[in-house]
This record gives C-alpha cells, structure tokens and sequence, in this order.
C-alpha cells in the first residue's frame, strides 16, 4: 500500500481513498466537547456514553452530524449507532 502525504494529511492510495489526519483525535475531542459544552480536557480516547454523563443519544446524533461535516464523510447506520466513544469515532473515520 503506498501512502501520500500532502499539506500534513496522508492519503491511502487504494480503490477507497481515505483521508486521515494527523490529529484525528485531537479533532474528534474538540468536536465531543463543543457538542457536549463542556472542557476538552475532561474528555480522553475512553470517553464514551457510559462515562460522560451528559452524552446522550440526542447529543449523539449531533456529534455524528458534526464529524460527517467537518471530515466530510457519511456514517452508515451501524456505524452511528456504535461510535459512541472517542476511540470508536476514530475509528469510524479512519475506516
């Protein structure tokens, strides 16, 4: 697999072409956090809707649209319904 890098962003050369940013997490914490109003420093790679108490399923669907918007991507319906960590939703966008 050969990997291209542009402007600090590398891309995957493969049928599917997948953008992935150095500071995916970094970008997905300060998403979680504006949605849920609340400090990025109390949210870490662990975070989920267990542990954070006011991430809740009508939040969910707000960090969802948020992500989609800002990496320009669409999440299928399973993925939505599963990425509910940080660790998830990066994952989720590195798909």
């Amino acid at each position: 697999m050969n990997i291209l890098i542009i402007n600090n962003a590398m891309y995957y050369s493969n049928r599917q072409r997948k953008r992935l940013l150095p500071n995916v997490i970094n970008e997905v914490i300060d998403i979680v956090a504006t949605v849920l109003g609340i400090d990025e420093n109390n949210l870490t790679i662990d975070s989920n809707t267990e542990n954070v108490a006011n991430w809740d399923s009508m939040l969910q669907i707000n960090i969802i649209m948020s992500i989609e918007e800002a990496f320009d991507i669409r999440f299928g319906d399973e993925e939505a319904l599963n990425a509910t960590s940080i660790k998830a939703l990066c994952g989720a966008i590195e798909q």
